[in-house]
């Protein structure tokens, strides 16, 4: 067995490049990234845009055409991308990439290549390290390699098994390997009832804890206007942002699509919760709604305070677990919720009798 390497002061002290990202402030060069959302949210569209904005070289997220202001959107740096299809199959995963590529003035020059359903599984070392044998026999090897999504790759059974943090470690050996940035699409919780917003994410701790980004993808029900939020950062978060999908169908067939893009759209209190004033609103809404009702599950609390699901259940776990203004505890009547109920910090907060 090889052993690893042993690095000294002198190795450490040395100079290094400069970071370089792919795509501006979002991308770095040779790391680990997880986009995820529930079913629906477009995350996977979100991300294949993104990747043919690298793979063309083209601005990502502009603004729309016509639009004022105007935004011309992230610099990338132009590199070829490998997308690796464990979900939809050929037929959809070939419609979408063309779409992708129509808007973008892509051709068949474009260095955008696609493998479906590859036999390769994160939690199996050695099925990884044929991967890496492969991928660098290419005549032109991918700077960014998506895998789409985290579960069907991974090769385990449950994502809560602490088997993923086998599958984590594969990631990070093809990123340091290959000399890629390595995104990942995967899911969203069906509940997400306590601790911090990055619960959200569907799976064992060790998926978060071994990315450098998490991004968040939302979308209210069929809205065309998507957020992204960025939850964990190794170095400097981005602020959550806004995109608008576009799409069109073929003329002759409704079902398929021709071209779809997304583009930037101006955050406003009414798409992103993420302003301190506007989301102190939000929180004394729901410390008035407990001090009057008493304990309440999160439906009953939804009807009462109003907002979108997904927000509430990250503005939830701010107060239950930083703010400690709320407290939560497992529904009796039903394992999958829980009760939430204000506190004696909450009352203080609101001015309310302890």
């Amino acid at each position: 067995m090889k052993l690893p390497d042993i690095y000294f002061m002198h190795n450490v002290s040395e100079p290094r490049p400069d970071l370089i990202y792919l795509v501006d402030k979002v991308i770095p060069e040779k790391s680990v990234n997880i986009f995820y959302g529930y079913p629906g949210s477009l995350k996977s569209m979100f991300v294949l845009d993104m990747a043919m904005a690298i793979a063309t070289g083209s601005n990502f997220l502009p603004s729309m055409p016509n639009s004022q202001p105007t935004n011309r959107g992230k610099k990338v740096i132009e590199s070829p991308v490998l997308w690796l299809d464990y979900d939809n199959g050929i037929d959809v995963t070939f419609e979408r990439i063309d779409a992708v590529r129509k808007t973008y003035g892509g051709d068949n020059g474009t260095p955008f290549f696609t493998m479906s359903m590859p036999d390769w599984k994160g939690n199996n070392p050695q099925s990884i390290r044929n991967m890496i044998q492969v991928i660098s026999s290419f005549p032109l090897k991918p700077k960014v390699i998506v895998i789409d999504t985290l579960l069907r790759f991974s090769g385990v059974k449950d994502e809560n098994s602490s088997e993923m943090d086998t599958v984590m470690k594969s990631l990070r050996m093809i990123s340091e390997q290959l000399g890629a940035a390595v995104i990942v699409i995967s899911h969203s919780n069906k509940t997400n009832n306590s601790g911090r917003a990055g619960n959200a994410l569907r799976g064992h701790s060790s998926i978060e804890g071994g990315v450098d980004s998490l991004f968040l993808v939302k979308r209210d029900g069929n809205s065309d206007l998507i957020t992204v939020e960025h939850q964990k950062a190794r170095r400097k978060p981005l602020d959550p942002f806004c995109a608008r999908f576009t799409y069109s169908l073929k003329p002759n067939n409704n079902d398929v699509l021709d071209v779809t893009r997304f583009y930037f759209e101006p955050a406003s209190f009414s798409t992103i919760n993420n302003t301190s004033n506007q989301n102190q609103l939000w929180k004394n809404r729901v410390l008035k709604v407990l001090d009057k009702f008493g304990t309440l599950v999160k439906t009953e609390l939804r009807s009462k305070v109003g907002g979108d699901n997904n927000a509430l259940s990250d503005l939830l776990d701010e107060m239950e677990t930083v703010d400690l203004t709320i407290s939560s505890t497992q529904n009796p009547k039903n394992r999958n919720s829980r009760l939430y109920s204000i506190t004696k910090e909450g009352k203080a907060q609101i001015g309310a009798k302890p």
